[in-house]
């Protein structure tokens, strides 16, 4: 996916188009009947795009004396994201006893980097649209 993202660009774009896809399999899965194998394969799919498009924008973003920075603070978002979500998805099994109020915890965030990424795509497109060019 990277060797692709890396040909084509578009990097934005494809972080939106992988979080559309995310928002759509949890929604799937939270309320309806359909197989799991499938809205599984498109999340899989998202889980792929998205940060093959995410961490390679970064040099393209940050000047390169704050890259470093710019990495440590990525990979301490993403450290507190994997603590504190599993935890909280356990925790709304408990309470729920269903995977739907999961299944929408992850929508909604997925939703939030969807906005995250509209937001990146409309800045890039302000000034040099460096994250669509390959």
């Amino acid at each position: 996916a990277g060797a692709l993202i890396d040909r084509i660009g578009r990097r934005a774009s494809i972080m939106i188009l992988g979080c559309i896809l995310m928002v759509v399999s949890y929604v799937v899965l939270a309320f309806s009947h359909v197989a799991p194998a499938m809205p599984m394969i498109v999340l899989g799919g998202a889980f792929i795009l998205v940060p093959a498009a995410l961490w390679p924008a970064v040099p393209l973003l940050v000047r390169q004396n704050r890259l470093g920075t710019a990495f440590g603070v990525m990979t301490l978002v993403q450290n507190v994201g994997l603590m504190a979500f599993p935890w909280l998805n356990g925790l709304l099994r408990e309470v729920t006893s269903t995977y739907t109020a999961s299944m929408m915890m992850f929508a909604t965030l997925g939703l939030v980097a969807l906005l995250a990424g509209i937001y990146l795509r409309l800045d890039d497109m302000r000034k040099q649209s460096v994250l669509e060019l390959p």
